[in-house]
């Protein structure tokens, strides 16, 4: 990729996530490719302040579903 198509790639990345510090289910994707990106062009703070809230994200959803009951399963009609 040149200069020109990091720029571009930059501005969907910016136009896309607008908190930096929330990913979610509906930006993770968006995250991965931003930290990739930032990596490959060297913004080194930028990339740890996506790896950090991907890491965060990461974290949630594993809690979530290794400390959830999810108590709508007992009611299931089998074993």
């Amino acid at each position: 990729m040149d200069a020109k198509e990091y720029d571009k790639a930059e501005t969907q990345v910016d136009r896309f996530i607008m908190d930096k510090s929330k990913c979610s289910e509906e930006n993770e994707i968006m995250f991965i490719a931003a930290s990739k990106l930032y990596g490959a062009i060297g913004k080194e703070r930028e990339k740890e302040e996506i790896d950090k809230a991907i890491e965060k994200y990461d974290k949630y959803v594993e809690e979530y579903f290794l400390n959830n009951d999810f108590d709508e399963d007992d009611e299931l009609p089998f074993d």
